[in-house]
């Protein structure tokens, strides 16, 4: 009704019970019996009762009118047509697909789809969906799937539980298997061809390590491989997660995009993070949304999620946040008014009143909406044909003040049988099996009076709590497998039965699952019946049960083991473990030593040093002989070397070949060397005298103590690299003389290989070679019997050492990348080739690459050694800060210090760091600060702090020789060129000691490039040596006043340089000449074009701080 000027006057419409129609009137009657839908008939009678102050549906406005007849055009299946016969039965529907009050929040995600999935702007995308729970994080996500669906894409779904297992990284396994499944059942052949031939392309043979992870793979790829025989255990682990990240990128395509939804965030564990976050992280992924949903009041600051949260975004991927508040009442009513079929205006009042009660949380609401239902407070009346309610009933109702609390108050009118079948379920897991639950309900077990029961079916239970929205298939291949709607139904499930009981209860299913026959033969069942009996297990006294327990889980463990899923079987291995009692390695010494040996392992592959070391202790405490220790022994050494304290790990395996028999010089003196040097050497030419052949027809190596003692021996030259180069040199001598003495080994490749190493280091380059060959010879012979981390292990020594003679350093440094790259590369057998890598691509630049380049190489490899907890992450941050140094003010005022020979900056404190490393003698790490300090001293003409650095890193060149090739060729050239120049301000007609300890220098190091250079002539390529050589030739000629010699060298080092692509170092033979035409022969002309051309040079590089020092030189030329 309007009035004046269009203002609408509304009236007061009163309160009270809902009724269909004014109790004075029968107009609704008379408009029902004539055929008209109810809507109608309500619309009509509330126009006609619009001045009747009484009626309780009149209109107040003609903008409630025109809104209804506006609803009833666009949506007349919901606002015109009659209720559905499934109404008219009482039965109430609410519609889970459609969400309401969410449409900022739709329009975000849809944003998000449309730019990976549609438009093609990103190649990816992270999407964070946060709320306190049953806010609809889950229903968001599901608001996708048509639109996926629509370009042939699918979900891949990751939900971590509460109660779940004690591994929830066995989520991810679970969630890539059901994708399978989905992708089987969705029956579109293509897509299956497609994708299987993507995964087969990916994985390779490596996918047989997935066969009992995710076994419907095999229907997707079509058959499986076999696995490598060079697989080990511990390269199995890594090999898993390699291949579950390399499938999840295989199946993420532009032809079949791919949505990870990562759900309840809040209850993953570290290791599932991790491997989430560099999942994530991966550049390289196409076609692919990631979805974190999480309650954020659950997520703290030290969760692992806000830890790696940093590093996910920093890699630029595109980001957007979703928050998800509680509903307002408009929402509710919306909600309403769609499930009741009834206008907006007549659920209003309703709609108040629940989100009052509710605070507007979309499951209690809906929840709320059902228990009304079952109340009789909301019901459908078969005379109005429509919904109608008792307002002021359900207004005084009293209602718990969350979801669970309401859920768990409903659940407990429920029958007898359904709430036991509800609380067994919940004791189940969130995700459960209805066979169990069968089984279980067939002998009836309450916690109050024990087993009982029939053989009735509990199909119908099951059928009822799925029919109430309770639980839903969780497996669709599967007729069992079901898991509840929501986590809070299954919290409140799970309340059903007192906390005072729970463990009780656990225990006794597992008991009695126990005793159903075949069912532990079973692993599947196996590993449910563990986890209930885990669950109680501290009520269990009796020894002979708390021992068979212990079992039990070495049991499941060790299947677990056998199906690759190491996270679950370190749970049941953890568990026995901390269930062993002392006396127990009296009577079940065997199955003790074996638990604690396999268990202690376990952690070591997953990366868990202190459980690691927590297991390993009771083995040097118990084992009755040496033999019986040497497992536990073998994984301490490993695990302090790991975290940088080399020289106890290397004490340990000292003590430990004592008591082989193998005894070695705790302080090996330079005699001790030469003289384990000449031995060798005698050796080796005895065999070799008609060729390497008569090293690799000796017989193989088959007594086991000897063996033992070849494996302690390879783990010590390891460490000693580290820390004693003069005992690596002792141990690996004493690997290659055994070898030769006692038989072959799979350990004697990386002797010689070892070996080759010492060789080339001492310049002893042709029995280098000889080493290098032999050792290449025996890693093809025993190549099937060793694992990867010992293939690996042989080729590093030889990359690191005669290959640099044999081929450039550039292909060395491909070589290198792809050892660590691998996917069974582990811990040392990553980290450290990829060290080298970082070392040298700095000396040894890659054509087409900067500085800029080299700087996100060596940042991503720190990262990776940082999360693989490995001590080259602190030595990484030397050449990152060297790169820094050199780039200069592109990186920000904090990179770098102003002496660029200073490594204090954004990376590292010099000082601090080297103090760190001299703390824990890491001597490798200490040498690389004094080279990279005279490396960056020189460059810059900073020849004092130059010459100190040399003096200092000379100092642990004589003591510890044995050094990356690619290091020594780059430091014999620099101490060459520094010694040069401390001969060139030496005043004329002046000689000291001083001078003459730089002369040696400096001779010296001209007489090693020029033999390597001529070795490498002859045997393979001077590309890495050649140009250094003819540099310091051309520096020591202008010290010795021979101007056209110098001239010579210089234009010759610049040819072989540029052939070479080594930018850098032609970028400072220029710069040298150009010093040399100015400041010696008087060209300034030509002097000054050497030097724009060296600027040029390094600008290319990516050294911006060298091209200003050079233009600061050219200013002179003014």
């Amino acid at each position: 009704e309007d009035e004046g000027g269009g203002t609408q006057r509304r009236r007061k419409r009163p309160t009270g019970k809902a009724q269909v129609h004014s109790p004075k009137s029968n107009r609704f009657d008379a408009l029902f019996e004539s055929g008209l839908p109810v809507s109608l008939c309500i619309l009509v009678t509330s126009l006609l009762d619009a001045t009747d102050s009484s009626a309780q549906d009149r209109y107040v406005s003609s903008a409630e009118v025109e809104e209804d007849l506006s609803k009833m055009l666009s949506n007349p299946d919901q606002y015109l047509f009659d209720p559905t016969p499934e109404h008219s039965s009482g039965i109430l529907h609410i519609e889970n697909t459609k969400l309401y009050g969410r449409d900022e929040q739709l329009g975000k995600l849809k944003a998000c789809f449309d730019s990976v999935v549609l438009n093609r702007d990103t190649n990816r995308a992270f999407v964070s969906i946060t709320g306190s729970p049953s806010t609809g994080k889950s229903s968001m996500v599901e608001s996708l799937a048509a639109p996926l669906a629509a370009k042939r894409g699918m979900f891949l779904s990751i939900k971590f539980d509460k109660q779940g297992n004690e591994q929830p990284i066995s989520r991810i396994f679970d969630a890539v298997d059901e994708y399978c499944r989905n992708l089987i059942l969705i029956n579109d052949p293509s897509l299956l061809v497609e994708v299987g031939g993507a995964v087969s392309n990916a994985l390779g043979p490596s996918a047989a390590v997935l066969k009992d992870i995710v076994p419907s793979l095999g229907f997707v790829i079509g058959s499986w491989p076999p696995l490598p025989p060079s697989v080990g255990q511990n390269d199995t682990h890594v090999l898993v997660m390699h291949c579950l990240r390399a499938l999840v990128k295989a199946i993420a395509a532009t032809a079949h995009p791919l949505v990870v939804v990562i759900d309840d965030v809040q209850w993953a564990d570290e290791a599932s993070v991790e491997w989430l976050s560099t999942l994530i992280a991966h550049e390289m992924m196409q076609s692919v949304i990631f979805i974190a949903c999480l309650r954020d009041q659950e997520v703290g600051v030290s969760h692992p999620w806000t830890v790696n949260l940093g590093s996910i975004l920093s890699t630029g991927i595109q980001t957007t946040s979703i928050m998800l508040g509680n509903l307002e009442s408009q929402s509710i009513n919306d909600l309403l008014s769609d499930t009741l079929h009834l206008s907006p205006r007549l659920t209003r009042q309703l709609a108040d009143v629940l989100h009052a009660k509710t605070g507007g949380n979309p499951l209690f609401a809906t929840q709320l909406l059902h228990s009304l239902c079952d109340e009789g407070l909301l019901h459908f009346s078969a005379i109005s044909r429509r919904w109608t309610w008792d307002i002021e009933a359900i207004r005084s109702k009293g209602i718990a003040d969350n979801a669970v609390d309401h859920m768990i108050a409903v659940m407990a009118n429920y029958d007898t049988d359904i709430k036991w079948a509800l609380s067994m379920a919940a004791c189940l897991g969130f995700f459960f099996d209805t066979f169990i639950l069968q089984i279980l309900y067939s002998s009836r077990f309450y916690p109050n009076s024990g087993w009982g029961g029939d053989d009735t079916s509990i199909d119908p239970i099951i059928d009822t709590l799925v029919s109430n929205g309770i639980i839903i298939a969780a497996d669709l291949s599967s007729e069992t497998q079901c898991k509840f709607a929501h986590q809070t139904l299954w919290q409140a499930a799970y309340e059903l039965t007192p906390a005072a009981k729970r463990d009780e209860t656990h225990l006794q299913i597992g008991r009695h699952l126990l005793c159903v026959n075949t069912m532990a033969d079973d692993s599947y069942f196996l590993n449910i019946i563990v986890d209930q009996v885990n669950r109680g297990v501290d009520l269990v006294t009796d020894d002979a049960e708390r021992r068979s327990i212990v079992e039990l889980n070495l049991d499941a463990g060790e299947r677990c083991l056998n199906e690759f899923s190491f996270q679950r079987a370190s749970a049941y291995f953890l568990k026995a473990c901390r269930l062993v009692r002392s006396s127990d390695w009296e009577k079940s010494y065997a199955m003790c030593l074996r638990l604690f040996n396999t268990g202690a392992e376990i952690q070591l592959i997953l990366g868990d040093f202190e459980s690691a070391l927590r297991l390993l202790q009771p083995i040097r405490i118990n084992g009755k002989c040496l033999e019986d220790k040497l497992q536990a022994i073998h994984g301490l050494i490993m695990m302090k070397f790991s975290h940088g304290n080399a020289s106890d790990a290397l004490v340990d395996c000292l003590n430990v070949l004592d008591q082989l028999g193998e005894s070695l010089p705790r302080h090996a003196e330079q005699t001790d060397v030469k003289m384990a040097i000449g031995k060798t050497q005698v050796l080796i030419k005895a065999n070799t005298a008609q060729g390497i052949e008569g090293i690799l027809t000796m017989k193989a190596l088959v007594d086991q103590n000897q063996k033992e003692t070849m494996k302690m021996l390879l783990r010590g030259a390891r460490i000693a690299k580290v820390v004693n180069q003069k005992l690596m040199v002792l141990l690996c001598l004493r690997m290659v003389q055994k070898s030769m003495n006692e038989g072959l080994s799979s350990e004697s490749a990386f002797a010689f290989s070892s070996c080759s190493f010492v060789f080339c280091g001492l310049g002893l380059l042709p029995m280098s070679t000889t080493c290098c060959n032999v050792a290449s010879r025996l890693l093809s012979r025993f190549e099937a019997q060793s694992a990867y981390v010992q293939i690996a292990s042989t080729k590093v020594p030889l990359l690191m050492s005669i290959e640099a003679f044999l081929q450039p350093m550039q292909a060395c440094i491909e070589e290198f990348r792809s050892i660590s790259a691998n996917p069974l590369a582990v811990k040392d057998v990553r980290f450290a080739p990829t060290f080298q890598v970082t070392n040298a691509i700095i000396v040894a630049p890659e054509p087409g690459k900067t500085l800029a380049d080299v700087e996100t190489e060596i940042r991503r490899n720190t990262k990776d050694a940082k999360q693989g907890k490995h001590v080259s992450a602190a030595a990484s941050l030397i050449c990152l800060q060297a790169v820094l140094n050199l780039r200069g003010s592109d990186n920000g005022a904090m990179s770098f210090s102003d002496d660029p020979s200073v490594l204090t900056g954004e990376a590292m404190n010099q000082d601090d760091l080297l103090n760190q490393f001299k703390a824990k003698s890491l001597v490798e790490f200490v040498r690389k600060i004094y080279f990279y300090r005279l490396w960056l001293a020189y460059l810059f003409r900073r020849f004092s702090v130059a010459a100190e650095m040399a003096q200092q890193y000379q100092k642990l060149a004589i003591a510890n020789p044995f050094n990356p090739t690619h290091e020594v060729l780059a430091a014999t050239l620099y101490l060459g060129l520094i010694a040069t120049e401390m001969l060139r301000q030496q005043p004329i007609g002046e000689e000291d000691e001083e001078m003459a300890k730089w002369q040696t220098m400096a001779t010296s190091c001209l007489e090693k490039l020029k033999n390597w250079n001529t070795f490498a002539n002859a045997v393979g390529t001077d590309w890495n040596i050649s140009h250094k050589y003819h540099l310091l030739r051309a520096e020591l000629a202008v010290a010795g006043g021979d101007t056209e010699g110098a001239a010579s060298a210089y234009a010759t080092s610049i040819q072989k340089a540029k052939e070479h692509r080594y930018i850098n170092e032609e970028a400072l033979a220029r710069e040298r000449s150009g010093l040399f035409c100015w400041q010696i022969q008087g060209d300034a002309q030509k002097g000054k074009e050497e030097l724009m051309n060296a600027a040029e040079l390094y600008r290319k590089w990516g050294a911006d701080r060298k091209v200003t020092d050079i233009a600061q030189l050219l200013c002179q030329f003014q």
